[in-house]
């Protein structure tokens, strides 16, 4: 589906990623440890063959990482870094191909921003629409690669 879906649906990978959000931040885990970005990356490309760079947790953006894991609704083909931001759930989702053009969403009560860089697809999704999306959209973009 996201593969072959993100330049004519657009909105089917937008609900499962709306799906997967609110399915993964059921089940989060321990939210009071600290984790390293570096340390989960360096799993994932050692349990998952293809390297990822997230943002670290950055407290003047008040983003805590919480854990990345395998998003089953791709076959595990997708990362799913799991933040806290502003003390609400914030995802994003890394594919290891880069595909379609940037798009911003509204989809299932989610502001979901989708683009392609550095040869993988991202996609940032907030609970809600927080008013300055568009900054945290961006901080993404600046250190994720």
């Amino acid at each position: 589906m996201f593969l072959t879906g993100i330049n004519s649906g657009v909105q089917a990978l937008a609900t499962g990623l709306a799906l997967d959000h609110a399915k993964c931040f059921q089940f989060r885990g321990d939210t009071s440890k600290i984790v390293d970005a570096q340390v989960v990356e360096s799993k994932w490309e050692r349990e998952q063959g293809w390297s990822i760079v997230i943002p670290e947790s950055a407290g003047n953006e008040q983003l805590r990482l919480l854990t990345v894991r395998r998003c089953l609704s791709t076959d595990g083909r997708m990362a799913h870094a799991m933040y806290l931001w502003r003390g609400e759930p914030l995802s994003v989702f890394v594919v290891p191909q880069a595909t379609g053009r940037e798009r911003v969403l509204d989809i299932m009560g989610h502001e979901a921003a989708i683009w392609s860089a550095n040869g993988r697809t991202y996609a940032v999704l907030a609970n809600g629409h927080p008013a300055d999306f568009n900054h945290i959209v961006t901080y993404v973009k600046t250190h994720a690669r």
